[in-house]
């Protein structure tokens, strides 16, 4: 495979890896390793300590409602994309130094991990997330009665798990397009596997148009709506009305969720859309710097969704007090009572 031909499957391909070999290997600087590992230790740290948050409040009959599965799996999501930066090699540990393991073992490596497949599968799955929150939020503000009957904690679990099931097949491109090659450091390479490049071209659209630009379309006229509602008052419906306090809360946290999300994973999707239909020149820098807020959006989801949520804020000071009684005072009791974890805030 020559070198304009990886150039040019390396443009198509959704991770955009370099298509590398002894003398066509282009490092990281210093700098964006170190940058990706602050990433990474941040997103593990505060999506597990909003998950233990919310597992915590389980343990203490809490019963989980439709939003709290959601930030449930949106921490999954995003600590996974964490401890994913960590072992895929060039974001921590520069692709040239990394011990890739050999043969089978190698091959399913630079399928699953080096083609970042793992990474846009967890990132996308996060989109339709915060999607599904900004409905669930517009429904509960907007169609009360509606939210009561269908917005339930089992039909989250039907659901999310075949929208990750959807990502994971529509990213299967990423898998294919990748192999193992022994004979160069680092050792994975990019092929084509589909008939031409047009029906390449036309799966990544379609990939494109369902996994972020459907989201992202969403989001918006879900906060629009928000916005709408939060500012109406209706007295004929007001027994199943949100209070108008509660509705502009929600309107804030979905509208700090969503800005965050378009200006992560904005620039990096329209690049790659642009330059897989050759409209823009391709641009290893502004490339680098796109991916860099992709995988920053891992840490903020939890800080946005910790800092807008009172009980959620509450109960994480909580947890921080009495570990910190239990590192500098022993085994001690907090003052602390164990109810105000039980006081994790219904959202509908």
């Amino acid at each position: 495979m020559n070198q304009e031909t990886c150039i040019n499957l390396t443009s198509l391909s959704k991770a955009n890896i370099s298509c590398y070999n002894s003398t066509n290997y282009h490092a990281l600087p210093v700098f964006l390793h170190i940058l990706n590992g602050f990433i990474a230790i941040l997103s593990i740290i505060f999506n597990a300590m909003v998950m233990a948050m919310l597992w915590r409040g389980r343990q203490i009959h809490y019963i989980f409602s439709c939003y709290d599965i959601l930030i449930i799996n949106m921490a999954i999501a995003d600590l996974s994309i964490g401890i994913l930066i960590l072992v895929t090699p060039e974001f921590v540990v520069p692709a040239n130094s990394y011990p890739f393991p050999t043969d089978a073992f190698g091959d399913a490596f630079c399928r699953v991990i080096q083609s970042e497949y793992l990474i846009y599968t967890f990132g996308f799955y996060s989109v339709s997330v915060i999607a599904f929150i900004s409905l669930e939020r517009w429904i509960a503000i907007a169609k009360p009665i509606i939210y009561r009957r269908y917005c339930q904690a089992r039909n989250a679990k039907l659901v999310l798990p075949i929208v990750f099931l959807l990502n994971m097949v529509l990213k299967i491109s990423n898998l294919a397009n990748i192999h193992y090659d022994k004979n160069t450091m680092p050792p994975c390479k990019w092929q084509i596997v589909f008939p031409t490049v047009d029906v390449y071209v036309y799966w990544f659209t379609i990939s494109e148009l369902l996994t972020f630009y459907l989201p992202i379309v969403v989001i918006l006229c879900a906060n629009i709506n928000i916005g709408r509602w939060s500012k109406i008052r209706s007295p004929s419906r007001r027994k199943y009305t949100i209070p108008s306090y509660r509705r502009r809360k929600m309107s804030k946290m979905v509208t700090a969720a969503s800005i965050a999300l378009l200006i992560c994973w904005l620039p990096n999707e329209l690049y790659f859309t642009l330059r897989t239909w050759k409209i823009i020149p391709r641009s290893r820098t502004f490339h680098r710097s796109a991916k860099v807020l992709v995988l920053l959006n891992s840490t903020l989801n939890p800080i946005i969704y910790v800092a807008t949520n009172r009980s959620y804020r509450n109960s994480i000071v909580d947890m921080v007090h009495r570990a910190s009684h239990y590192t500098f005072m022993g085994k001690q009791k907090s003052p602390s009572s164990d109810l105000a974890c039980v006081a994790l805030e219904k959202s509908n």
